[in-house]
């Protein structure tokens, strides 16, 4: 039974990769400048004024402190507003533009069960990009995902591509800020985003 269930969100993963660029029913996809992006988030985090974002100054832009090596592409432990833009850029170049995303949350070590995890775009991202959202199942699973009236009864799940920071709230239980007024969670959505190789995002209550 698990594995025809996994069967079926993989499929599900494949038609939102695939869907939009196999023809319509057309999804209004958002488009993101790349280099007014880079340039919105060298003046959130370039607190020093040195033309480039350090690891610890990343954090006023949460996706960007979690995804730092990936951006880091001459990998000299800093970001510049070029590194920034050509990865940005290259979202357009891979085609895909609506993302499934599936990963675990859990709490001191459990499942957060009943949590609720936010996506909401980097200020940079200029505006264009929806938040999304899911809940957290009994085994630690979520999968935001952007309001269904923005996609399409073949495409019914995913993340436009973007770099959006993370809050996770539960009705029961107390979250540390850092996990959502003041958070320090966020994650890239890209179309190289791994699917099937779920990361698990562990949140501690101390």
């Amino acid at each position: 039974m698990a594995k025809k269930a996994w069967g079926v969100v993989g499929a599900v993963a494949f038609a939102a990769i695939t869907g939009c660029n196999s023809g319509p029913p057309k999804i209004d996809i958002p488009v993101i400048d790349p280099a007014q992006a880079a340039s919105g988030a060298m003046e959130l985090a370039d607190k020093n004024g040195d033309a480039a974002i350090s690891k610890d100054e990343a954090l006023a832009a949460p996706s960007l402190y979690n995804e730092f090596d990936t951006y880091d592409a001459n990998k000299d432990s800093k970001l510049d507003a070029s590194e920034i833009e050509s990865r940005i850029a290259s979202w357009t170049a891979h085609g895909a533009k609506v993302v499934p995303i599936s990963f675990y949350v859990t709490m001191d070590g459990r499942p957060l069960q009943g949590a609720k995890v936010v996506f909401e775009p980097e200020p940079f991202m200029g505006g264009v990009l929806a938040a999304g959202e899911s809940g957290v199942s009994a085994s630690g699973a979520c999968g935001p995902t952007v309001p269904q009236e923005l996609l399409n009864k073949q495409i019914k799940v995913g993340m436009f591509c973007g770099l959006y920071r993370m809050k996770i709230t539960h009705p029961e239980k107390q979250i540390p800020a850092r996990y959502n007024e003041q958070t320090e969670l966020g994650m890239e959505i890209a179309p190289d985003y791994d699917f099937f190789n779920r990361k698990t995002f562990q949140l501690s209550s101390r």
